[in-house]
Parts: C-alpha cells; structure tokens; sequence
C-alpha cells in the first residue's frame, strides 16, 4: 500500500521517528555529494538567465570603481559583502567579518571562505548565533556533521531545520548593493539589475548538497524496509523543495521544482509523494524566458524587475511569457 507523505502530522511525526531512530540507526552518507543527476550538474553550472541579458554590455568594475564605493560605504556589512564579491579580497571581507561578529551575512560569507575546520566551525557558529531563526543553519551544520562521519548527530540538525521557517542566503540583499555598486560608477539601472543578479550566488547549489543528503538517508531507511523513516525523510526533502519554490528569485523557484519532480521519479514504490508540481511546465518558462531577455531591452528589463519586485522573479517571467 502506498503511503502519502503528510499522512504523519508534520512536526510530531519528524521529530518521534527521527528522535527515536537516533539510538539505532547506522546510516552511511558518504556519497551524497556525488549523487547529482547530469541534468542537475548541467543546471547548476549554467549560465543565469539574466545573465545572458543585454550580451557585451556588463563590464566588470574597475579597482578605482570598487575603491570608491568602499569608500563611501565605510563599516557597512552588507557593502563589505558586496565588494568581495566584485572584486575577491578575502582578506578585506575577513577583516570586516572580525568587525561584525554578528552580522550573519558577512558570517555566512566567512563560513564559506574558510577551509580549516575549526575556522569553519567558528564561522557557522556565529552565523547561526546571528540568524537563528534561518534553517540554512541547521541544514549547513548537518552536512558538516555528515562530511565528519556524524550521521545522528546530521539527523539531529534536519529535525531542527524543520521548526524554522526562514530559510535564505541573503541574496535579495546583497544584490541591492552590487546594484548600488555599479550605478555608484554611472552604470544604468537596467545594466546595474542584470550585472547584479549575475554575480550575486542564490541557494540552489547550497540547497542540493542538503537535498541529496537527505536522499542518501531516505536511502537507506528505504533498503533497511522502514517506510516511515523514508517517508519522514521524503517529507523533509519536499519541505526544501517548497522553500526554494517560494523563493522571489527565478533561478531558486527552479531548482525547487526540480528537486519535487525528483521525487516522484526515486522515491521507492511503496511510498507515495505529494501530486503535481505547481507548475508542469517549468523548463519550458525558464528556457522561453531565457530567449526572451537575450532580446530585451533596457526599459523592458526594468519593467520585468518591477513586476518581479511585486509578484517574484518566476511568476513575473511567467506573465511576461504570455502577454
């Protein structure tokens, strides 16, 4: 018999059966990393969208460009961010992160600027220290506790994710300043959004890694016969996937879809995820606007920012797509 993946009540269920499978479970993780599709590699190292907007026409910013900015920027966070990400001086990002112990942005950003594991631990730390109602954090120390062999204690953070509704890589934020940074140095607006929204991460890369562990889990609850513990699991994996669907950003509504449409395609026979995606045709929305902003104009690139500012980046291409 198929069982439905929100049969449990939600939070009760996740937390009894995760809770009690703590003590017994022996769960190996070790190769969720590898466990991308071809099409999901293909999709995350693509091009944006909006970065193939208005081809030739978004010039890095010059040394003296960024230095100004920085200048009139003193001691702002989010502008410390910002400049890293235009010009890739660790060093000045660090020294502000040390400044701003808690600012979760600038800690986020350290997080993933450090490689010994004990910087790494410090970084998270404080970052969830100063975010903590954000489920990243949870999620980020669940795939440090997974690459230490730590597998209950991973499990453990996932339960805790669930309770937090936030979930964010502070991308919205940050682009508003590297915006800023490029009408600083006389850019147009248009020019400004589309070179943002070109360098500034979203959380699709960050959300896979934890997708995929949480399929490695489900995994082996699945080859071990426990249907609930998959079926709690599975839960999880569709919780990300709606965070991410419910996303103002295009390329995050996607990568949402995708990992509900991979659902239904693995999950084992005896467990039956939610039907439907809210929207089937998806791919076909992402690669009609894709063409569409390669022959866009400025004004009607401001105007799909306007309207994606009101409705999100994806409905927002949708509505443009058929008019």
């Amino acid at each position: 018999m198929k069982r439905n993946l929100w049969s449990w009540p939600r939070a009760t269920g996740i937390t009894f059966v995760l809770t009690y499978k703590l003590a017994f479970a022996q769960i190996s993780l070790s190769k969720h990393a590898q466990s991308f599709s071809d099409s999901e590699k293909a999709a995350l190292s693509a091009e944006s969208p909006i970065q193939n907007a208005l081809p030739g026409k978004l010039p890095a910013l010059s040394e003296d460009n960024i230095a100004r900015y920085q200048q009139a920027h003193p001691n702002t966070p989010d502008a410390a961010v910002a400049v890293f990400l235009l010009n890739h001086d660790s060093n000045a990002l660090l020294k502000s992160a040390a400044l701003h112990p808690g600012h979760a942005t600038l800690q986020l950003t350290r997080f993933r600027l450090s490689k010994p594991p004990e910087e790494k631990e410090s970084a998270l730390a404080a970052f969830s220290k100063a975010d903590p109602k954000n489920a990243l954090g949870p999620y980020l120390k669940a795939l440090q506790h997974t690459q230490a062999g730590k597998p209950h204690d991973a499990i453990s953070e996932l339960v805790s994710a669930e309770s937090l509704r936030g979930f964010s890589v502070y991308s919205e934020q940050i682009t508003h300043r590297v915006e800023d940074a490029y009408r600083h140095s006389g850019f147009s607006e248009a020019i400004s959004k589309v070179a943002a929204r070109s360098i500034v991460p979203h959380a699709g890369e960050i959300a896979w890694e934890v997708f995929n562990m949480m399929a490695s889990i489900a995994g082996t609850f699945e080859k071990d016969g426990d249907e609930q513990g998959a079926i709690v699991m599975h839960g999880m994996q569709i919780d990300l996937a709606r965070r991410l669907q419910n996303s103002s950003l295009l390329e995050e509504t996607i990568e949402g879809f995708r990992m509900q449409k991979r659902i239904l395609e693995e999950s084992a026979p005896g467990i039956q995820p939610p039907i439907g995606l809210n929207d089937a045709d998806y791919e076909a929305i992402l690669t009609g606007f894709q063409k569409w902003m390669k022959s866009a104009g400025e004004d009607e690139i401001l105007r799909f920012f306007e309207l994606a500012q009101k409705i999100g980046e994806y409905k927002a291409a949708r509505q443009i797509l058929k008019n």
